[in-house]
């Protein structure tokens, strides 16, 4: 299940009893082998209302081997914004049916820019992994070893194209929405999927949550903790961490940004400058 907590999300849903305090804890099948981590659960009381997920085995061991190995979790990298190709778009493209990643930008520099890669491809398969839709592609190319050179189809002016692209390592830092965030606004957050943010009382869609604030930041003398909830940026109503990016992305230093965060059951305006 993709619950838009972030880019790999890739969770199984189980009707295993999670409580607070769980997460972190194994999951088991009947034959007591464990085949997930705990991680979440949908309530409306705060309590286990038979919806929980967790993170699948398979993840857990690709991130603890890469522990083990390097110290550090190192993920492929493409360097492509997509997006999700609706019935409407899928028809604006001539493409058969809705599936694929559809590329809303391109990074400069980057795997993607080099292999040829296009704003407005749309990209069916991966590796020989056909992508039905645009969560598929990150998890994919996260698990693919860096410098690995795999091919890739593309849907372009109607017809499929062929390219091959060598992927390289996912840096720390501004090569992720999160990581630009964090540099431009001192702030670690994460998507709340439509479905958790009304239980926060959010009714109109997704929104994004504070998970950290830097030491020292302007957000941390203003004031801004961990558990608030974004809704707003300069006036502009947002769903997730990659709108949130969008939208900041062109700051510079000396400029100022308009939050609007859900704290507790009230709504609070605070003013960012960028350092």
């Amino acid at each position: 299940r993709v619950l838009g907590t972030g880019p790999y999300d890739d969770f199984i849903q189980t009707d295993a009893a999670i409580n607070p305090g769980n997460s972190g804890g194994p999951l088991f099948n009947v034959d007591a082998e464990v085949v997930g981590i705990s991680t979440a659960i949908f309530s409306t009381s705060g309590g286990n209302i038979g919806i929980g997920f967790a993170i699948p085995i398979n993840v857990v061991k690709n991130v603890v081997k890469s522990l083990k190995e390097k110290g550090y979790v190192e993920r492929g990298w493409l360097g492509v914004t997509v997006q999700k190709v609706t019935p409407e778009i899928a028809k604006s493209f001539g493409l058969d049916r809705p599936r694929g990643a559809l590329v809303a930008d391109v990074t400069k520099g980057s795997p993607a820019e080099k292999a040829g890669v296009q704003r407005g491809d749309i990209i069916i398969e991966y590796n020989g992994n056909p992508i039905e839709g645009m969560y598929e592609l990150p998890r994919l190319v996260a698990s693919t070893p860096v410098g690995s050179t795999v091919e890739m189809k593309v849907f372009r002016d109607r017809e499929v194209k062929t390219l091959t692209v060598t992927i390289e390592r996912l840096a720390e830092g501004s090569a992720t929405p999160e990581g630009l965030i964090a540099r431009v606004l001192g702030l670690r957050v994460k998507t709340l999927h439509p479905a958790i943010a009304e239980q926060y009382g959010i009714k109109d869609g997704g929104a994004v949550i504070v998970v950290g604030v830097a030491e020292g930041s302007m957000a941390e003398e203003e004031n801004i903790h961990k558990g608030d909830i974004i809704i707003e940026v300069n006036r502009k109503r947002i769903t997730t961490v990659e709108e949130l990016a969008d939208l900041v992305k062109d700051l510079r230093k000396g400029d100022s940004v308009l939050l609007l965060l859900k704290r507790a059951s009230g709504y609070i305006y605070i003013s960012l400058k960028v350092r």
